[in-house]
Formats: structure tokens, C-alpha cells, sequence
């Protein structure tokens, strides 16, 4: 944003003398006023409610309440302070003390028109006969109002009406959306509205408030020029419609773009034709000035972010102004000189110990306390006092330079007045309070009133001053307010102009509403202008804001001493995992335990935490310092990287360090949250989920009903079908949720090669997951879930598990003890063996050709190729060092050839032979060792074979028929004659053709460990089987009888199958668990803990029933020992509780005593008696 600051107001420092100054404190007992305003002006007048009702009974008033802010608004744009649970227009945080007592838009003009009033009716003249004075005008809300709600009517040319020229104020309502109306949790917005606490709030009302949600969202004004989120791009708006299916809205979303809720009026200044008596000025009614002919369209809105993120710690305003000019006005009207204001009294708590003050590199207005603490926050609430402010996002759009370039007009002044002192409230309905309202507006005092003008003057520099009160009281440095005025009764003006507008001219102001809790008063300025910071982000970004991923769904299982929370079915969590805004992507879960239902996430413990395997452990945020009142980074996501689990078990209370209780109530919640990996420059790198708290007691099962399993049991599913190493698992998530069903797990590709497991119902034979991949082991996060089990099926990943030598000459390597056939290091899984598996004491290992490296990973990224594992896995292999004379490879990669080799290869799973294709690396068309070292090992000693590619015969079926087959056509192809040595290496090329099938694995090779230096370019030393019978080695291949078995893993695959029996629910005989009731606690000595503590409210008393039926039909008497009926009532719940207050029939609390309750259910035929001991909390305090 352009926060221009016109140069004339930033640089006026007229010199003023000290004597000045002194006259102006001095003054204060001569011009104080004690008042706060006229309250009763902002009432609408009785002529005026002459016709009330709305023609569409849409409300005339409404709040502001979707995040840490609550604020009242009425249709014609006025502030209302009734209504509320403190006495003020705006509560922040929500559910705390006041900030803003009343606020409103304000303007101030010069005008040139022809406004009059007829002398003898008084009735606005609308011929244009008018002088057009008085030409300074002031409107707008304070704690009176010029405005009346409704449109300027103009004729067809876009001209203002001479007659019926507004709407009827009468007809119109004030609009409010929210994106989540459907599907959020309405009771604080029902609680709010009505001025109730949330326990008094009934699904009647919530019914009705989602009914007005709906009726304004399907009939929003957009053609009045409500904002509205044109996701067709058509420019009408069609009001979406709710998809289940993709769980979002499909259409236009009214309200501002991104916005979690928009509210929408318009008003104007004109007079009211409809009222009964003849028409009535409103302006000069609620100011004492004429009107100027404003609409305004007036726009609030916020976004659902949880306290611990800025942006909800604020709610933006626009003002759209339009200048339509009076009826009968000139074309030619113009206003030379405009204004525009945003006023507030800001009362902090006890509203006689406040500050205000500015902050001008941030256009930012605020008010602070006085004193460290406010009485109401401290006594009421526990809490620290807040600071409050404004922050000029945006001003009109004006020619600043004269360049004909249009700059965004700033903040141009602040200025203040405070009740009872000599810069007190500018008189109210009367034309005096105009020119003292305009004199503020050009950021002088207000009186003398215009147009005399006498500066602020700065008590530090002695200089005349625009904007007052711009030091820092953080570091109590500059002009701050308390130099001048102690603590008292503030209001703050932000002004911006002077510019000019003509006819139909709109220009609009944006003004962010920001609130800050630190951890005294001075700690929440610092933390107002942090959070100020996000607003700025925001309107730098048009708004454009990334809301924070979803919460999921959670369910919950209250068990026998412990509590079980889960969202492992899909529904549940889809959405949180799905999330990708604006770079911000989903990263993991936290898991909370809180003191109370109305706490929030800062009030409470992190008891689990499951993030994303990707790197990203912890995450900082700036975060207020409590000691220094500063902002650091601190971590605010300390995740382990260990993967994303969706359930946990709770055993114990992190907030008391003990375990967790039955029959007590516990908060918990579960949130969402989403990372910025590229988060240069931005304010925040990390969103969270707003905080749904659950209260859960934990608890034995109800009357009539056992459960046979835990959760956390466990049931291993049998391999029913197939060959794999995959195994199958099913844990008890929620014992309340099993069915007793067979099941049945099966696979399916999912067309690109991935395995996918299903688990069907086969009792109902309804498929209850589909599309999931295998874990690894039964310790992996994440699994699913369905009927209250979670669902792990694993299966080993496409890899070798063994290379082994099951026979060799001398028969020292056997299917019993068999020898390593690779190298025992590196990764590989193979074990150590002596690293020999030859009579002549040498190891043959297999590996890849070309590895640039002896790991294990190494070799699969040189073996694994084009056909990937397609036709290794499940099959095992065997090479064969036969030294038969039908044992051929082709040399596809070099000359050709088809030459001899030691080795027949077989697939052992299948039962037939492969055909071999060979790379002759050192290109002497044979087969065997060459001096060229492999990384087996660190030294240059481990010579390695040319390459092998093991490829399949086209008929594979068992035997030797497919190779012999590929053999022939291979020699056919060729056409020429074997050498001496068996090698067809005259001819052509011995290209086995269509009796050639795809390739198994590629770059097989064999290094001999340790065999010779090779870095001569020679071999010296001689290893493996001696083929011309001269008594040496001859470095061909490993001795004749070796076999050498690799062994794959058995993945799952298409053809297995698993099937398990769920558990299931049992009951029990109600009759026999109901002789568990007790009542708790017993004895009870004047209170107990979780009756909870108030410092200014009286909490009720109680006792609590348990295990009791859960249906109604239970009746309780209560006798003293004397047997007289002292009490009785009947249980009103549902579950297996009831409370009881320990106060008789008459309502009178019952004196220390022991009593005998009589527990009567007659659904059940049976009773239970229990005694039960109190001590009232006035005779504890006496003993005790």
C-alpha cells in the first residue's frame, strides 16, 4: 500500500510557544464537558419508527463474531453498543471485556450545491432554489447518527430523484454471509447474537440462524453492489450451491473473495420521505448539518484464523463513498474540500484508565490502558489487558503531486479528545458540534470552533502537530499520552484528505480493526503493531489470503480409564491431507488437552504431534517474549518426521501429570496444520486449524452393555489365498464401533503398476475401503480405517532378500548351510559366511556391472531396468555353473556372436530356463574375467565378469524347451560354424529373433574378493574352474557344481488374499451393572475441584451419579437420618450421569449431614441405596 502522508500536514511545525501549551492545560477546568457523548442519539426517532418492520424481516442489526472479534453493526451503518455482554459496540478477545465502547465512519466537506429548505414547511427544497449554505457539513456515526439505511434512488440518466429518491429505511436489512453456515458450529455466533451464554443456546435457535444465513447468502445483494466472489466470471451473481460430494460450494460465494464472513449495508444522509409528520433531515436530526448526499456502502468482514495467527486478531471495514448530490441539486455540485474519519471511543476494560495513541509508520492509530492491568480483564477474566487500534489501510484515491497520477491518500492527521478535560466531545446535534467536528478533521482542537483554528501542540518540541501522540510508549520515547492528561475517558480521530469530489465520484476507505494481547499493557502495543504487520500483509495482497487447512473430523471412545481418539476413516481427514493453498501444503497434526471447553490452543498442552516424513521438523514463528515483551522466533510446530499417524490413545492427564480418571470431564482437540516451504518475506510460515474442543469422560461401559476388546487389541488376519511374505492385521480403534464381521482383504492394480489393497464386508457384502498401498510393517502411521479397526496390511517392498551358493565342489556350501553369494556389506541382505564359497578358498559375489559403488543400492540402480521387478518378483532364480556344452549366450551388445558360458540360469519359482544375452566388456568374444577392478572391495583386487542380461524364452513353460528352442533359432540366424572352442563367432548375427522374450534383469556380473591386483592391467592369480584339465584355474566362472540361488521377496499380488473375523460387541444384564452406581464425590466437603473457580461468580454445586441407565426412568429420594424425605427428582439426562445440587424440593440447600438416597428403576425392576455424607461450604470453612 502507498501510505502517503500529504507533505503539507507531514512537515506543519509551526513554532508555538510554551505559554501556549500551559494555557492549554490549564484550561481543562474551564471547557471540560462531563460527558461521554449523547448516548441516546444513535436511537432511532419515534417519527422515524413510524413504519418499522422490514418488508423481508431480514434483522436491521447483526455482529461481527467470526474470529477473536465480536462487533455490533445496525443497517444504516451505526454502531450499537446495546445488546452486548459488556456495554460496548466491539469485545476482543471475544468472550472478554470491551475495546471499543463506539466507532464509525465520519465525514467532513465543503460543499458547493444549491441545498435549502423551504421557510415556511422546513421540507428540503428540491428545485434548486437553495443557497447552499452552510457549505462546511459533518455526518456520519458517533454516538448519534445522520445516516438511515437504503439506497439513493436516481432516474434513468443516472440524475439523483427529485421525490422518492432513497429507499424506505423501513424495508431494508442488513446482510450477513459466512462460508460455513451449513456446516459449522453456529452456537457462539446464536450465543452472541442473543446476548445469552452458550448453554442457553437451543437448536431452535441455531436452526433459525442457519435459516437467515440461508436466505441472505441465496438473495444477496450484489446488484446493490454487496461484494461478491464471481467464480463464473458471467458478472451476476448465482449463488452456490452446497456439493456434498466434493464438499465444497459450487458457484458464486457471496462476500468478499476468501472472506469466512461478510457483512453488507448501504445507507445514506438524505431525508426521510416516509416518515409520518412530513419528511424528516436525518443529518441535521443526529448532527445538526445539513446532508451532503453520501451513499455509503459499507463492507465487514474477517477470516476464521485461531488465536494464535494475527489475522484473527482483526476485521476489516471498507467504506465505499458515492456522491450523488441532493434531489434538485446541480449537475455541476461539487465538494472542494472532503474528509473522511474513523472515530472511535475505545473503552479498555474500565474505560477511566485508558491511553491513546499513533503510530505513524504504520498509519496506525490505538488505545492502550494506563495502568499495567485493567481492573475489569484482571478480576473478571484472569487476564491481561489488550490493546486495540485502527490501521488506515487505504484512503481515497487522489492526484497528490499534480502529476495526473492518482496516489493513495494516507493518514494525513490524528488527533484525540478526551471526556471531562479541555479537549472534551464536540457538542452533539447541534451546528457548533459540526465546526468543531471539522476542525478535527483538519487535525487542530476542536474549539474554538471553525473557522478558528488552534493547534495540537507537542509538549516535547513545543510545535504545532498533526499527528498527536506519535511516540512510542514502549520505550517511552517521543509524545505519548499521560504527559499531558493522566489515564482517562479517550477517543481517537484518524483522518485522511483534503480532496476534492463531483458528482458521482466513489471513492473508498479501508480501515483494519486490530486487536493485541500481551502480557501487560504495554507488551500488547508491541503486540498490536506486530499484528498490525499481517494486516498489512493482507491488504498488500488484495485479500488474497490462504485459509488454514480444515480440522479433521475426529470420533471418540470414552473407555474404562483411558480415551480414544481417531480420524483414520477417509472422511475424515481427506480434506486436512487434500489441502494446497497458496503454498501452504499439509503437514502434520497436533493433538491438544485443554482446561477447559472455552479455552484455547495457547491455553493447553501438545500431548501428540504427527507430521509428514519430508524433512521438516520444527517450525518457528515470531512469538511475544513474556519476559521482555518482545517478539522472537520460537518453535511453533515441533514435529519428528516420523509420518502421519490418525489416532491416539490417552492414558494420561498432561495437564495434572497423573492418570486419567472415569467419570470426570476431559478437553481435548485435534487441529490440522500446513507449511510454507517458500516463506521469504512472508509474515507467517505456517497455518493452523481453528480448535474444535471436545469434552470427554471417560467412563465403564453403560448399564447393558460390555465390550470383549480394548482398544489397542489386536487380531492377526489369516493368509488365505496367494504366496506372498504379506501379512494382515486388524487393531481396535473403537470397541463401541466393532461389528463381529468376516472380512476379507484383496489387491488390485491401479493401472500403473501400483498395488492397491480393498477389504470387503463379506457378511454384508459391501466394500468398506478401496485403494489403499501397503505399509511395510505394522508400526507404520497412517493405516485406515473402518467398523472401529484400524487396518494394516504390509507386504515387502520389490527387493532381493538373500543371495546364496547351495551347492559348490566340494559340497561345503549345502541347502542347509549355505554360503554368502554376494558381499556382506554394503546394505546387502545377505549374511557373513567366511566370504568363501569355492574348494579353492576364493569367493565368487555377484553384483552389477558398472557400479560405481559396493553398495547394495548401487547394484539394483545398475541390475533393475526397463522391466523394473515385473519378472523377478515372486519367482526366484538359479545360477547353474554346469559347464555344459548347450550353455550359450548372445553378445547382443558387441560383435553378435553366440559364445559358450558356464552358467545355465533358471527360473526356480517357474521351472524353466532362461536365455542369456551377454556384454563383452574387454571384446574378445568369450566369456570370463577381465582386468578391470570392481568397487567390491577398497582395494584394486577384485577382477569382475563380462555382463550377463538374463532375458525369458518365448515358451515359458517348465523345462528346457523354451531355451533349446531360442538356442536353435539363434544358431539358425547366425549361419556360421563353432570354433575350437565351441564359439559361433564367424557368420551373421546370432539374433535369436521371436524365440527371444523380455529382459529379467540386466548387468549381472561376478567378482572374485580379493582374487589379484588388477591395477597392471593383468590378472596373475587363478580362480574357479579348470576347463582344458591343465591343473590350473582359468578364470571363466565359478567351479563346475556351484549354484548360486537368488532369492526375491514375495510381495503381494494380484492372487493373494487375506481374511479375518472382527470382534464384536457383547452385553451384559443391566439389572446386575447397575448395583456399580455410586455417587461422587462422598463425602463432598463444600466443593470440589471440578466444580471449577470463578473470582467473581458464584459456580453451582454439584454431586454426580454414575452408572446409572441411561434412559430416564430413574427416580431419586433423598431421606436424613431420621428418615424424612428430604429431596426428590428424577433423572434428566441421557447417559449414564446425573447431577445433582444437593438443595431440597423448596430449592434450599441441604445442611451438613449424612444422608440415604433411594435410587429407584422401575424399567429395570430393581433399586440401589447409598449413603452419602456432605458438609456445606460454610460449615467447611468454620471446621477447617
Amino acid at each position: 500500500m502507498l501510505r502517503n502522508k500529504v507533505e503539507s500536514f507531514m512537515n506543519l511545525k509551526k513554532s508555538i510557544t510554551w505559554a501556549v501549551t500551559g494555557l492549554f492545560i490549564f484550561a481543562s477546568a474551564l471547557q471540560a464537558e462531563e460527558i461521554k457523548g449523547d448516548k441516546t442519539a444513535g436511537k432511532t426517532d419515534a417519527r422515524r419508527l413510524a413504519k418499522s418492520g422490514m418488508a423481508d424481516d431480514g434483522p436491521t442489526s447483526t455482529f461481527f463474531n467470526i474470529n477473536s472479534w465480536k462487533i455490533q453493526m445496525e443497517h444504516q451503518g451505526f454502531f450499537q453498543w446495546n445488546g452486548t455482554s459488556h456495554g460496548s459496540a466491539g469485545n476482543y478477545p471475544k468472550g472478554m471485556g470491551s475495546v471499543i465502547f463506539a466507532e464509525g465512519i465520519l465525514w467532513g466537506v465543503k460543499a458547493t450545491d444549491k441545498y435549502g429548505v423551504d421557510a415556511t414547511t422546513g421540507e428540503i427544497l428540491t428545485d434548486g432554489s437553495g443557497a447552499g449554505t452552510p457549505r462546511v457539513r459533518v455526518n456520519g456515526s458517533m454516538y448519534n447518527t445522520g445516516l438511515k439505511a437504503g439506497k439513493v434512488l436516481r432516474d434513468a440518466n443516472g440524475v439523483i430523484k427529485t421525490t422518492a429518491y432513497s429507499e424506505n429505511y423501513r424495508d431494508q436489512q442488513i446482510w450477513r454471509v459466512r462460508k460455513d453456515w451449513n456446516t459449522g458450529d453456529l452456537t457462539v455466533d446464536a450465543s452472541i447474537l442473543r446476548d445469552i451464554s452458550v448453554a442457553d443456546v437451543t437448536e431452535a435457535m441455531i436452526t433459525a440462524d442457519k435459516a437467515q444465513y440461508e436466505k441472505d447468502w441465496n438473495n444477496w445483494p450484489a446488484d446493490e453492489g454487496a461484494p461478491f466472489d464471481d467464480v463464473n466470471g458471467d458478472g451476476a451473481y448465482t449463488p452456490a450451491t452446497w456439493s456434498s460430494e466434493a464438499n465444497a460450494w459450487v458457484g458464486d460465494v457471496p462476500g468478499i473473495p476468501g472472506a469466512d464472513q461478510t457483512i453488507w449495508t448501504v445507507a445514506n444522509d438524505l431525508p426521510d420521505e416516509y416518515a409520518e409528520g412530513g419528511v424528516v433531515s436525518v443529518s441535521e436530526g443526529g448532527w445538526g448539518s445539513p446532508p451532503v448526499g453520501f451513499e455509503m456502502q459499507l463492507t465487514l468482514w474477517g477470516y476464521d484464523f485461531p488465536f494464535s495467527n494475527p489475522i484473527s486478531s482483526m476485521m476489516f471495514k471498507r467504506a465505499r463513498m458515492i456522491y450523488t448530490g441532493l434531489p434538485g441539486g446541480p449537475a455541476d455540485a461539487k465538494l472542494d474540500t472532503v474528509y473522511f474519519t474513523q472515530w472511535s471511543d475505545p473503552d479498555l476494560g474500565t474505560y477511566t484508565d485508558d491511553y491513546v495513541g499513533a503510530d505513524t509508520s504504520l498509519s496506525l492509530g490505538y488505545v492502550y490502558n494506563g495502568n499495567t492491568f485493567d481492573d475489569q480483564f484482571l478480576s473478571s477474566f484472569g487476564s491481561p489487558v489488550p490493546a486495540g487500534g485502527y490501521d488506515f489501510l487505504e484512503g481515497p484515491k487522489v492526484d497528490v503531486n499534480g502529476d495526473g497520477v492518482l496516489d493513495t491518500l494516507g493518514m494525513t492527521s490524528f488527533v484525540y479528545f478526551a471526556a471531562g478535560s479541555s479537549v472534551s466531545d464536540p457538542s452533539t446535534r447541534v451546528y457548533s458540534g459540526t465546526l468543531q467536528w471539522f476542525n478535527l478533521m483538519e487535525g487542530y482542537l476542536p474549539r474554538p470552533e471553525y473557522p478558528t483554528q488552534q493547534p495540537f501542540v507537542d509538549p516535547i518540541t513545543g510545535f504545532a502537530e498533526k499527528f498527536v501522540l506519535a511516540g512510542d510508549p514502549t520505550t517511552a520515547t517521543g509524545w505519548v499520552d499521560g504527559i499531558i492528561l493522566p489515564p482517562g475517558d479517550r477517543r481517537l480521530v484518524m483522518n485522511t484528505g483534503p480532496f476534492e469530489m463531483v458528482i458521482n465520484d466513489t471513492q473508498d476507505v479501508v480501515v483494519g480493526l486490530i486487536g493485541g494481547l500481551g502480557i501487560n499493557n504495554l507488551s500488547s502495543v508491541a503486540v498490536l503493531k506486530y499484528n498490525d504487520k499481517f494486516a498489512q500483509f493482507a491488504y498488500d495482497n488484495d485479500f488474497n489470503l490462504p485459509q488454514p487447512p480444515p480440522a479433521p473430523t475426529v470420533s471418540v471412545f470414552e473407555g474404562d480409564g483411558y480415551i480414544t481418539l481417531n480420524w483414520a476413516e477417509v472422511a475424515a481427514y481427506e480434506q486436512s491431507e487434500n489441502y494446497n493453498q497458496a503454498g501452504f501444503k499439509f503437514e502434520g497434526y497436533k493433538v491438544y488437552q485443554l482446561p477447559n471447553a472455552t479455552a484455547s490452543a495457547a491455553d493447553g498442552v501438545v500431548v501428540a504431534i504427527y507430521d509428514v516424513v519430508n524433512g521438516v521438523k520444527v517450525i518457528s514463528e515470531p512469538q511475544l517474549d513474556g519476559a521482555t515483551g518482545l517478539f522472537f522466533d520460537k518453535p511453533a510446530h515441533v514435529g519428528g518426521d516420523f509420518g502421519v499417524s490418525r489416532m491416539v490413545v490417552l492414558t494420561n492427564d498432561a495437564l495434572k501429570n497423573r492418570p486419567i480418571t472415569n467419570d470426570r470431564d476431559y478437553y481435548y482437540g485435534v487441529v490440522s496444520y500446513a507449511y510454507l516451504e517458500d516463506n521469504a518475506g512472508a509474515p507467517f510460515k505456517s497455518l493452523e486449524s481453528s480448535l474444535q474442543v471436545m469434552t470427554i469422560a471417560p467412563k465403564k461401559p453403560n448399564p447393558g452393555t460390555a465390550y470383549e476388546v480394548d482398544t489397542g487389541d489386536y487380531f492377526d488376519m489369516a493368509h488365505s489365498a496367494g504366496t506372498s511374505d504379506g501379512q494382515g492385521r486388524i487393531e481396535v480403534i473403537d470397541p463401541g464401533a466393532v461389528t463381529g464381521h468376516n472380512y476379507k482383504v484383496t489387491f488390485e492394480d491401479d493401472g500403473a503398476g501400483t498395488l492397491l489393497w480393498n477389504v470387503t464386508d463379506v457378511t454384508t457384502s459391501n466394500k468398506v475401503l478401496s485403494g489403499y498401498s501397503q505399509g511395510s510393517t505394522f508400526a507404520d502411521p497412517g493405516y485406515p480405517a473402518a467398523d472401529g479397526l484400524a487396518w494394516k496390511v504390509t507386504g515387502p517392498p520389490n527387493a532381493f532378500k538373500n543371495f546364496i551358493v547351495v551347492a559348490n565342489k566340494d559340497g561345503s556350501c549345502t541347502e542347509e548351510a549355505p554360503c554368502q553369494g554376494t558381499q556382506d556389506w554394503g546394505g546387502f541382505p545377505t549374511a557373513y559366511t567366511g566370504r568363501v564359497n569355492q574348494s579353492d578358498g576364493y569367493g565368487w559375489f555377484f553384483h552389477g556391472g558398472g557400479a560405481s559403488a559396493n553398495s547394495y543400492d548401487t547394484m539394483i540402480s545398475r541390475i533393475i531396468r526397463g522391466s523394473g521387478w515385473q519378472y523377478l518378483i515372486p519367482n526366484d532364480f538359479e545360477y547353474r555353473f554346469t559347464y555344459e556344452d548347450d550353455n550359450y549366450a548372445y553378445l547382443a551388445y558387441t560383435s553378435s556372436a553366440l559364445v559358450r558360458v558356464p552358467f545355465e540360469i533358471w527360473n526356480i519359482t517357474q521351472g524353466f530356463r532362461a536365455v542369456s544375452w551377454l556384454y563383452d566388456y574387454d571384446g574378445n568374444d568369450a566369456y570370463g574375467l577381465h582386468p578391470n577392478d570392481h568397487p567390491g572391495s577398497g582395494a584394486s583386487n577384485d577382477p569382475y565378469t563380462d555382463w550377463h542380461y538374463p532375458r525369458l524364452p518365448a515358451d515359458t513353460s517348465p523345462g528346457e524347451a523354451g531355451y533349446q528352442a531360442w538356442l536353435a533359432a539363434s544358431i539358425a540366424a547366425g549361419g556360421g560354424s563353432p570354433d575350437a572352442n565351441g564359439n559361433y563367432v564367424d557368420g551373421g548375427n546370432y539374433d535369436g529373433g521371436d524365440q527371444t522374450g523380455s529382459e529379467i534383469m540386466g548387468r549381472n556380473i561376478w567378482f572374485v574378493w580379493n582374487l589379484d591386483d588388477v591395477s597392471d592391467g593383468t590378472i596373475d592369480a587363478f580362480a574357479g574352474e579348470d576347463v582344458n584339465g591343465d591343473g590350473v584355474a582359468d578364470n571363466v566362472g565359478p567351479e563346475k557344481g556351484t549354484v548360486m540361488r537368488i532369492i526375491t521377496n514375495k510381495t503381494n499380488q494380484l492372487t493373494d488374499e487375506f481374511t479375518v473375523t472382527a470382534p464384536k460387541q457383547a452385553s451384559s444384564v443391566a439389572k446386575d451393572d447397575v448395583q456399580m452406581i455410586n455417587v461422587f464425590p462422598n463425602p463432598y466437603m463444600g466443593r470440589h475441584e471440578l466444580e471449577g473457580t470463578d473470582s467473581v461468580l458464584p459456580l453451582p454445586k454439584y454431586v454426580t451419579f454414575n452408572h446409572l441407565p441411561t434412559s430416564q426412568d430413574v427416580y431419586f429420594k433423598v431421606f436424613n437420618v431420621a428418615g424424612t424425605m428430604v429431596a426428590n427428582f428424577q433423572k434428566s439426562t441421557t447417559t449414564q450421569y446425573q447431577r445433582w445440587n444437593m438443595r431440597n424440593s423448596n430449592d434450599f440447600p441441604l445442611a451438613s449431614g449424612v444422608y440415604v438416597i433411594h435410587i429407584d428403576m422401575p424399567g429395570l425392576g430393581t433399586s440401589k441405596v447409598l449413603k452419602f455424607a456432605m458438609v456445606t461450604e460454610e460449615e467447611f470453612s468454620k471446621r477447617f
